[in-house]
């Protein structure tokens, strides 16, 4: 397996990851974008893609689009750059075989060290621990039917509001 970053794709590579993502995961919306604000994680087995992770690297800019806002600006320091996990998908016929977290991996190595991260995972989603014990994220709050994380820099402030 190789795993591919795509910074801010346009055109038909665009359309195919988000149809990707739309089609292989359970998502409360369609994945929709914003560009220049989003980079894209592709996971390929031999010359299949099998899986996708999409990051938005803005919180500012992307945050007053979507609904997530309101899950997370209470936890938002405009001091640090923040980024937002939304969405990843895997083939059902190549899941459990640790391509969702080669993808969480790869994207958090390239999140700096020194910004926030938040995201928010459906009931379905099966490791929410990972993101916990591995990763250094913290259970903000629980809604129905999601869980909201988030991965703060050494010594700053979880809560702004």
């Amino acid at each position: 397996m190789h795993i591919i970053r795509y910074t801010n794709p346009k055109g038909c590579l665009k359309d195919v990851l988000d149809s990707f993502l739309n089609k292989n995961d359970f998502f409360d919306v369609p994945i929709s974008s914003l560009e220049h604000f989003e980079w894209y994680y592709v996971a390929y087995l031999e010359d299949e893609m099998v899986g996708v992770r999409k990051v938005l690297t803005d919180f500012e800019t992307w945050s007053p689009y979507t609904y997530h806002e309101e899950r997370f600006k209470e936890f938002y320091n405009p001091a640090y750059d923040t980024y937002y996990l939304q969405a990843i998908a895997v083939l059902p016929a190549f899941r459990g075989q640790g391509i969702g977290t080669a993808l969480l991996h790869h994207a958090i190595e390239d999140i700096p060290k020194n910004a926030c991260i938040f995201t928010s995972l459906c009931e379905a989603n099966t490791i929410k621990n990972q993101y916990i014990d591995t990763h250094g994220f913290s259970l903000l709050k629980s809604l129905p039917e999601r869980t909201c994380l988030g991965r703060f820099p050494e010594g700053s402030l979880q809560r702004t509001a």
